[in-house]
C-alpha cells in the first residue's frame, strides 16, 4: 500500500486546511494509522494525529470512538520522544477516561496496561500495584478469558519489584499453565508475548529465591523461544530484564558478555536506543568486574542519564549499586555513600524492594573496620538490616552474596579490592532507620 501514501498526504493536507473537511481528515487519519506505523512514518503520523485530536478536543462528543483511538496512537512508545515521556502517560490517561465513559473494556485494559508499564518502568511498583488491581477488576468483566490470565501476569511482575518473590513465583507459574491452555497468543494488544514476559520475571524470582542455575536456564529458554517465534520486542525484553542481569548476578561474565553483545546488536539494528542503553549499563558492570572502574563509571552514568530522561528507571537502584561500587573502587567514598542513600530513599518512596538488601549491605561495607569511616558498630547495624530485609523477601541469593563478600574480605590481604569497595573518608556516623526495614 506504500504507493497510496502520496494520495493520502494530498487528501489529509486538503482536509486539515482552511476550507477543508476536518472530520474527513479525522476519519482518514484513524484509518491510516496501521499503514503509517507499518511504514515507520512516525513523525508524519504524529503530525496528523495531533491535528485530528485538536479538532475533536475542540468539538466534545463529536466522535469519541475515534478520539479514543487517536489518543491510543499518541500513547504508543514509538510515537514518543525520549525527552518527553510524560506525554505518553497523559495520552493513556485520556484513553482511559474516554473508554470508561464509553464502557469499552478493550480500551480500558489497553490504557491500564500502558499506565502500569509506565509506573513499573519508572520504578514505582507501589503505584504499579494500584494499576494492577484496576486491570484485574476490569478484566473480570471481559468476555476474553485471556484478560484474566494477563492480569495475573501483571500482578506477579508487580509483586517481584515489591520484593514479594515467593508470591510472585506462585502466581506466575499458575499464569503460565493457564496461558498455555488458551487457544491463541495475545501480543497485539499488549505488545509482548505474554508467556515469555511471565517467564522473564519468573527467572528473576528463581534467582532471588536461591535457584540460580534454574534461573539462568529459564532465561536461556526464553531467549531461544523469542528467537524461534521471531518476536523482536520480546527478545529485547528477555535479554534486558533477565538474561543479562542474571548472568551478571551469578558471576557468569562470559555468558553476560554473550547476552550483552546480542542485546547491543539487536537493539542497534532495530533503532531501540533506550534498550541499547540498558546493554551499555550492563557492559559497564562487566568493566567494573575487569577492574576498569573509571571506564565503568563513565559509561554507566552516561547511559543511566539516557534511561532517566526516557523514564526507564526499572533498574535504577541496581545500577546505583554498581555506580557506588565503582566510586568506592576509585576512592570517591562520599559520592558512593550519597549514591547509596539516594537508592535507599527511592526504595522508601516507591515501595521498590527487590534490590534493597544489596544497597543496605553496601552501606555496611562502607562503614566497616579499616574502611576510613571505621565504625564497626554502625556497619553491624547496616549488615543486620540487610540480612533482615533479605530474610523478609526470602532472598536466599542476596544472603549468599553477602556471605561471599565478607568471606573474601576476611581472607584477602586487600579486602577493599576483593569486595569492589574501598575506604570511606566521611566522618558521618549514620545509622539505619529500622522503621524502613519491614
Amino acid at each position: 500500500f506504500a504507493q497510496h501514501v502520496a494520495s493520502l498526504r494530498l487528501a489529509l493536507d486538503w482536509a486539515f486546511e482552511p476550507g477543508g473537511d476536518q472530520m474527513v481528515g479525522v476519519r482518514l487519519t484513524v484509518a491510516a494509522l496501521p499503514l503509517l506505523f507499518r511504514l515507520s512514518l512516525l513523525d508524519e503520523c504524529l503530525g496528523w494525529v495531533t491535528k485530528a485530536i485538536a479538532y475533536l478536543d475542540a468539538h466534545p462528543d463529536l466522535d469519541e470512538q475515534r478520539r479514543m483511538k487517536l489518543y491510543t496512537a499518541l500513547g504508543w512508545p514509538q510515537m514518543q520522544s525520549t525527552h518527553v515521556p510524560e506525554k505518553g502517560a497523559d495520552a493513556w490517561a485520556a484513553v482511559l477516561r474516554i473508554a470508561e465513559r464509553l464502557g469499552n473494556i478493550d480500551y480500558q485494559l489497553r490504557a491500564l496496561w500502558a499506565m502500569w508499564v509506565d509506573a513499573i518502568n519508572r520504578a514505582e511498583p507501589q503505584l504499579g500495584l494500584q494499576f494492577a488491581h484496576r486491570f484485574a477488576t476490569v478484566a473480570a468483566g471481559s468476555t476474553d478469558p485471556a484478560d484474566n490470565v494477563v492480569a495475573k501476569r501483571i500482578m506477579g511482575a508487580t509483586l517481584h519489584w515489591l520484593g514479594r518473590h515467593a508470591q510472585s513465583r506462585e502466581l506466575l507459574e499458575e499464569m503460565i499453565i493457564e496461558y498455555d491452555a488458551l487457544p491463541t497468543g495475545h501480543t497485539t494488544r499488549f505488545q509482548f508475548d505474554q508467556r515469555i514476559t511471565a517467564r522473564i520475571i519468573l527467572a528473576r524470582d528463581l534467582w532471588v529465591l536461591g535457584e540460580g542455575d534454574r534461573a539462568l536456564a529459564e532465561a536461556q529458554s526464553s531467549v531461544e523461544k523469542a528467537i524461534s517465534i521471531g518476536h523482536e520486542l520480546s527478545l529485547t525484553n528477555v535479554l534486558a530484564e533477565a538474561a543479562c542481569p542474571l548472568a551478571l548476578l551469578e558471576g557468569r561474565l562470559d555468558l553476560a558478555r554473550h547476552y550483552i553483545a546480542l542485546l547491543k546488536d539487536h537493539t542497534k539494528s532495530l533503532s531501540l536506543d533506550v534498550w541499547n542503553s540498558y546493554a551499555r549499563c550492563f557492559e559497564a558492570e562487566v568493566k567494573l568486574a575487569e577492574g576498569k572502574a573509571a571506564d565503568c563509571l563513565v559509561e554507566l552514568r552516561q547511559n543511566m542519564s539516557v534511561l532517566d530522561h526516557a523514564g526507564f528507571n526499572l533498574f535504577r537502584t541496581y545500577f546505583q549499586s554498581v555506580e557506588a561500587r565503582a566510586l568506592a573502587a576509585l576512592r570517591k567514598f562520599a559520592e558512593a555513600n550519597e549514591v547509596i542513600d539516594r537508592g535507599l530513599s527511592h526504595c522508601e518512596s516507591s515501595g521498590e524492594r527487590w534490590c534493597k538488601p544489596e544497597l543496605l549491605h553496601l552501606k555496611g561495607l562502607l562503614l566497616s573496620e579499616g574502611w576510613g569511616l571505621n565504625d564497626p558498630a554502625a556497619a553491624a547495624e547496616w549488615f543486620e538490616a540487610a540480612e533482615a530485609e533479605a530474610e523478609s523477601q526470602s532472598a536466599v541469593a542476596w544472603k549468599r552474596r553477602f556471605s561471599a563478600h565478607r568471606s573474601r574480605m576476611q581472607s584477602s590481604d586487600d579486602p577493599h579490592v576483593e569486595s569492589g569497595m574501598v575506604e570511606h573518608p566521611s566522618n558521618k556516623r549514620d545509622r539505619p532507620n529500622h522503621r524502613s526495614f519491614h
